[in-house]
């Protein structure tokens, strides 16, 4: 539920533009969809000075995001028909191969990922064999091997 005050309206109007401008750049073909919900949304924010900031807000804040992330190696797309390697969804045939390469991401919450061993996913191991491997199943297992 929304609330009354200023710092709010602000908010609400920030996030809602943050999220459609986020949407829009990922999802550019369901642009007229995000703009839709982007206007519902902002037609519960009254009028005033709290709701233009914060559409800005959102605006600016949603554009330095992308441009951080923008050449951060997420966008692999690696097909291939080979065994135990990603190959399309055969229901979506999206060509996104969302996930397949996050070794290579310049992270976002940490500064870097060098502490963690990742040794053996390169090599195309199953993240399954992975975990169980090292011994990061919890007691009683997890029933996925």
């Amino acid at each position: 539920m929304r609330g009354t005050g200023i710092a709010s309206k602000l908010a609400d109007a920030a996030v809602a533009r943050a999220a459609h401008d986020a949407m829009a750049a990922l999802w550019p073909a369901q642009k007229a969809r995000f703009d839709g919900w982007l206007a519902n949304d902002l037609a519960g924010i009254p009028a005033g000075r709290a709701k233009w900031n914060g559409i800005e807000l959102g605006r600016h804040a949603t554009a330095a995001i992308l441009a951080l992330r923008a050449n951060d190696n997420s966008a692999h797309t690696i097909p291939s028909n080979e065994p135990g390697r990603w190959r399309p969804d055969p229901v979506s045939m999206s060509t996104a191969a969302v996930g397949v390469a996050w070794g290579h991401v310049r992270p976002f919450a940490v500064p870097s990922v060098d502490r963690f061993n990742l040794e053996g996913i390169e090599q195309g191991n199953r993240i399954v064999d992975y975990v169980f491997d090292r011994g990061l199943v919890p007691p009683g297992g997890c029933g996925c091997r």
